[in-house]
Protein backbone atom coordinates (compact mmCIF):
# COMPACT_ATOMS: atom_id res chain seq x y z
CA UNK A 1 0.00 0.00 0.00
CA UNK A 2 2.90 2.31 0.87
CA UNK A 3 4.59 1.60 -2.48
CA UNK A 4 1.34 2.34 -4.26
CA UNK A 5 1.16 5.76 -2.64
CA UNK A 6 4.77 6.48 -3.53
CA UNK A 7 4.21 5.39 -7.11
CA UNK A 8 1.06 7.48 -7.32
CA UNK A 9 2.88 10.50 -5.91
CA UNK A 10 5.71 10.01 -8.38
CA UNK A 11 3.30 9.77 -11.30
CA UNK A 12 1.49 12.93 -10.20
CA UNK A 13 4.82 14.77 -9.85
CA UNK A 14 5.94 13.67 -13.32
CA UNK A 15 2.62 14.68 -14.91
CA UNK A 16 2.75 18.05 -13.16
CA UNK A 17 6.30 18.63 -14.39
CA UNK A 18 5.34 17.75 -17.96
CA UNK A 19 2.33 20.06 -17.84
CA UNK A 20 4.34 22.99 -16.48
CA UNK A 21 7.17 22.39 -18.96
CA UNK A 22 4.76 22.29 -21.90
CA UNK A 23 2.95 25.39 -20.68
CA UNK A 24 6.21 27.31 -20.37
CA UNK A 25 7.30 26.11 -23.78
CA UNK A 26 4.09 27.43 -25.29
CA UNK A 27 4.58 30.78 -23.56
CA UNK A 28 8.15 31.20 -24.76
CA UNK A 29 7.24 29.97 -28.22
CA UNK A 30 4.60 32.68 -28.46
CA UNK A 31 7.09 35.45 -27.73
CA UNK A 32 8.25 36.91 -31.03
CA UNK A 33 10.28 40.04 -30.39
CA UNK A 34 10.92 40.96 -34.03
CA UNK A 35 7.19 40.89 -34.72
CA UNK A 36 6.54 43.14 -31.75
CA UNK A 37 8.94 45.64 -33.24
CA UNK A 38 7.34 45.31 -36.66
CA UNK A 39 3.91 45.62 -35.08
CA UNK A 40 4.94 48.92 -33.51
CA UNK A 41 5.98 50.31 -36.88
CA UNK A 42 2.82 48.90 -38.45
CA UNK A 43 0.70 50.76 -35.92
CA UNK A 44 2.64 53.94 -36.63
CA UNK A 45 2.17 53.45 -40.37
CA UNK A 46 -1.55 52.98 -39.78
CA UNK A 47 -1.73 56.29 -37.92
CA UNK A 48 0.17 58.04 -40.71
CA UNK A 49 -2.09 56.48 -43.33
CA UNK A 50 -5.22 57.64 -41.51
CA UNK A 51 -3.82 61.17 -41.20
CA UNK A 52 -3.02 61.28 -44.92
CA UNK A 53 -6.49 60.03 -45.85
CA UNK A 54 -8.04 62.72 -43.67
CA UNK A 55 -5.83 65.34 -45.30
CA UNK A 56 -6.85 64.14 -48.77
CA UNK A 57 -10.51 64.21 -47.76
CA UNK A 58 -10.19 67.86 -46.69
CA UNK A 59 -8.46 68.75 -49.95
CA UNK A 60 -11.25 67.07 -51.94
CA UNK A 61 -13.89 68.97 -49.98
CA UNK A 62 -12.00 72.26 -50.11
CA UNK A 63 -11.65 72.39 -46.32
CA UNK A 64 -7.91 73.13 -46.35
CA UNK A 65 -7.34 76.80 -45.59
CA UNK A 66 -4.09 77.98 -47.16
CA UNK A 67 -3.01 81.57 -46.67
CA UNK A 68 -1.87 81.93 -50.27
CA UNK A 69 -5.40 81.03 -51.40
CA UNK A 70 -6.95 84.13 -49.82
CA UNK A 71 -8.34 86.46 -52.46
CA UNK A 72 -7.55 90.15 -52.14
CA UNK A 73 -10.36 92.63 -52.86
CA UNK A 74 -8.06 94.05 -55.56
CA UNK A 75 -7.50 90.70 -57.27
CA UNK A 76 -7.47 90.37 -61.05
CA UNK A 77 -9.72 87.63 -62.37
CA UNK A 78 -7.32 85.22 -64.12
CA UNK A 79 -10.12 83.76 -66.24
CA UNK A 80 -12.03 80.50 -65.95
CA UNK A 81 -9.68 77.56 -66.46
CA UNK A 82 -6.51 79.39 -65.40
CA UNK A 83 -4.07 77.23 -63.42
CA UNK A 84 -1.44 77.72 -60.77
CA UNK A 85 0.62 75.73 -58.24
CA UNK A 86 0.87 76.65 -54.56
CA UNK A 87 2.78 74.98 -51.75
CA UNK A 88 1.74 73.82 -48.31
CA UNK A 89 3.22 71.61 -45.58
CA UNK A 90 2.05 69.75 -42.47
CA UNK A 91 2.94 66.98 -40.02
CA UNK A 92 1.17 64.57 -37.68
CA UNK A 93 3.40 64.82 -34.60
CA UNK A 94 3.91 61.06 -34.53
CA UNK A 95 7.42 59.77 -33.67
CA UNK A 96 9.06 56.55 -34.80
CA UNK A 97 11.67 55.15 -32.42
CA UNK A 98 14.52 53.79 -34.55
CA UNK A 99 17.34 52.81 -32.20
CA UNK A 100 18.27 52.71 -28.52
CA UNK A 101 21.37 51.98 -26.45
CA UNK A 102 21.76 51.96 -22.68
CA UNK A 103 24.41 50.86 -20.22
CA UNK A 104 27.49 52.15 -18.40
CA UNK A 105 28.69 55.22 -20.26
CA UNK A 106 32.32 54.14 -20.62
CA UNK A 107 31.25 50.81 -22.13
CA UNK A 108 28.79 52.07 -24.76
CA UNK A 109 30.14 55.56 -25.51
CA UNK A 110 31.10 54.65 -29.08
CA UNK A 111 28.08 52.39 -29.76
CA UNK A 112 26.40 53.29 -33.06
CA UNK A 113 22.73 54.25 -33.50
CA UNK A 114 21.04 54.64 -36.88
CA UNK A 115 17.81 55.75 -38.54
CA UNK A 116 17.06 53.32 -41.38
CA UNK A 117 20.56 53.82 -42.77
CA UNK A 118 19.83 57.50 -43.54
CA UNK A 119 21.56 58.86 -40.43
CA UNK A 120 24.17 57.42 -38.08
CA UNK A 121 25.63 58.70 -34.82
CA UNK A 122 27.01 57.40 -31.51
CA UNK A 123 25.83 57.37 -27.92
CA UNK A 124 28.59 59.80 -27.01
CA UNK A 125 27.63 62.30 -29.71
CA UNK A 126 24.01 62.38 -28.56
CA UNK A 127 24.94 62.84 -24.91
CA UNK A 128 27.51 65.55 -25.67
CA UNK A 129 24.94 67.46 -27.76
CA UNK A 130 22.68 67.54 -24.71
CA UNK A 131 25.45 68.17 -22.17
CA UNK A 132 26.62 71.20 -24.16
CA UNK A 133 23.17 72.77 -23.84
CA UNK A 134 23.30 72.53 -20.05
CA UNK A 135 27.06 73.08 -19.59
CA UNK A 136 27.20 69.59 -18.08
CA UNK A 137 29.94 67.00 -17.82
CA UNK A 138 28.63 63.46 -18.26
CA UNK A 139 29.63 60.97 -15.56
CA UNK A 140 30.52 58.05 -17.81
CA UNK A 141 30.80 55.68 -14.83
CA UNK A 142 27.02 55.79 -14.50
CA UNK A 143 24.21 54.37 -16.63
CA UNK A 144 23.32 56.38 -19.73
CA UNK A 145 20.61 56.06 -22.38
CA UNK A 146 20.54 57.29 -25.97
CA UNK A 147 17.73 57.01 -28.49
CA UNK A 148 17.08 58.08 -32.05
CA UNK A 149 13.61 58.88 -33.35
CA UNK A 150 12.38 60.30 -36.62
CA UNK A 151 9.29 62.22 -37.63
CA UNK A 152 7.73 63.01 -40.99
CA UNK A 153 7.06 66.43 -42.48
CA UNK A 154 4.89 66.45 -45.59
CA UNK A 155 5.42 69.09 -48.27
CA UNK A 156 2.79 69.50 -50.95
CA UNK A 157 2.34 71.14 -54.30
CA UNK A 158 -1.31 71.78 -55.03
CA UNK A 159 -2.23 72.39 -58.67
CA UNK A 160 -5.36 74.53 -58.83
CA UNK A 161 -7.87 75.74 -61.39
CA UNK A 162 -9.82 79.01 -61.31
CA UNK A 163 -13.42 77.84 -61.55
CA UNK A 164 -16.82 79.40 -62.23
CA UNK A 165 -17.36 80.13 -58.52
CA UNK A 166 -14.46 82.63 -58.71
CA UNK A 167 -12.23 80.57 -56.45
CA UNK A 168 -9.08 78.51 -56.83
CA UNK A 169 -9.87 74.81 -56.47
CA UNK A 170 -7.26 72.08 -56.02
CA UNK A 171 -7.47 69.34 -58.65
CA UNK A 172 -4.10 67.65 -58.27
CA UNK A 173 -1.72 67.24 -55.32
CA UNK A 174 1.87 65.98 -55.30
CA UNK A 175 3.27 65.12 -51.87
CA UNK A 176 6.84 64.57 -50.65
CA UNK A 177 7.77 63.13 -47.25
CA UNK A 178 10.75 64.57 -45.37
CA UNK A 179 12.48 62.71 -42.51
CA UNK A 180 13.71 64.66 -39.46
CA UNK A 181 15.65 63.25 -36.54
CA UNK A 182 15.07 63.57 -32.80
CA UNK A 183 17.80 62.70 -30.28
CA UNK A 184 16.98 61.64 -26.71
CA UNK A 185 19.55 61.18 -23.99
CA UNK A 186 19.71 60.60 -20.25
CA UNK A 187 22.75 60.60 -17.99
CA UNK A 188 24.08 61.60 -14.58
CA UNK A 189 26.21 64.74 -14.55
CA UNK A 190 29.27 65.19 -12.34
CA UNK A 191 27.12 67.06 -9.81
CA UNK A 192 25.11 63.86 -9.34
CA UNK A 193 21.91 65.08 -11.01
CA UNK A 194 20.05 63.02 -13.59
CA UNK A 195 19.54 64.85 -16.86
CA UNK A 196 17.07 63.88 -19.61
CA UNK A 197 16.44 65.84 -22.78
CA UNK A 198 15.29 65.54 -26.38
CA UNK A 199 16.76 67.63 -29.19
CA UNK A 200 14.48 68.13 -32.19
CA UNK A 201 16.58 68.47 -35.35
CA UNK A 202 13.72 69.89 -37.41
CA UNK A 203 13.40 72.37 -40.27
CA UNK A 204 12.13 75.21 -38.08
CA UNK A 205 15.39 75.01 -36.11
CA UNK A 206 17.52 75.26 -39.19
CA UNK A 207 18.14 71.55 -39.81
CA UNK A 208 17.86 69.82 -43.17
CA UNK A 209 15.96 66.54 -43.54
CA UNK A 210 18.05 63.38 -43.28
CA UNK A 211 16.10 61.93 -46.21
CA UNK A 212 13.33 62.92 -48.63
CA UNK A 213 10.87 60.51 -50.23
CA UNK A 214 10.03 62.22 -53.52
CA UNK A 215 6.80 62.00 -55.51
CA UNK A 216 7.28 61.25 -59.25
CA UNK A 217 6.28 64.70 -60.56
CA UNK A 218 6.83 66.94 -57.53
CA UNK A 219 9.30 69.15 -59.38
CA UNK A 220 7.40 69.18 -62.69
CA UNK A 221 4.82 71.93 -62.31
CA UNK A 222 3.80 71.70 -65.97
CA UNK A 223 2.72 68.11 -65.40
CA UNK A 224 0.85 69.07 -62.22
CA UNK A 225 -1.09 71.92 -63.84
CA UNK A 226 -1.91 69.78 -66.88
CA UNK A 227 -3.30 67.08 -64.59
CA UNK A 228 -5.36 69.64 -62.70
CA UNK A 229 -6.73 71.23 -65.88
CA UNK A 230 -7.67 67.89 -67.46
CA UNK A 231 -9.49 66.74 -64.33
CA UNK A 232 -11.43 70.00 -64.14
CA UNK A 233 -12.23 69.99 -67.87
CA UNK A 234 -13.72 66.47 -67.94
CA UNK A 235 -15.29 66.59 -64.49
CA UNK A 236 -13.02 64.20 -62.60
CA UNK A 237 -12.39 64.51 -58.85
CA UNK A 238 -9.06 65.77 -57.54
CA UNK A 239 -6.06 63.46 -58.02
CA UNK A 240 -3.12 62.69 -55.77
CA UNK A 241 0.38 61.28 -56.01
CA UNK A 242 2.99 60.67 -53.33
CA UNK A 243 6.46 59.19 -52.88
CA UNK A 244 5.14 55.67 -53.52
CA UNK A 245 4.09 56.71 -57.00
CA UNK A 246 0.48 55.83 -56.25
CA UNK A 247 -2.11 57.97 -58.01
CA UNK A 248 -5.56 58.25 -56.54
Amino acid sequence: MLMTKKIRATIIWIMTFIFVFNSMSMVFASVDYPKKTVKSFSEADKIESMAIKERDRKILQGDIKIKSEEISPQYVDPGIGATRVIEDAWSTGYLYMDDEKYGIGDLIWDAVLTISGYFTTTVGNILLDIADLFFDIVDTNQVVTARLYHSYYYTEKLAQVWIEDKIWKTYYTSRNREWYRHEFGSYVNTAGATRTYTIDKTWDRGYSPIHIDVAPHYYDETYLTNQAYERWAIGLPAGFEDWTGVKR
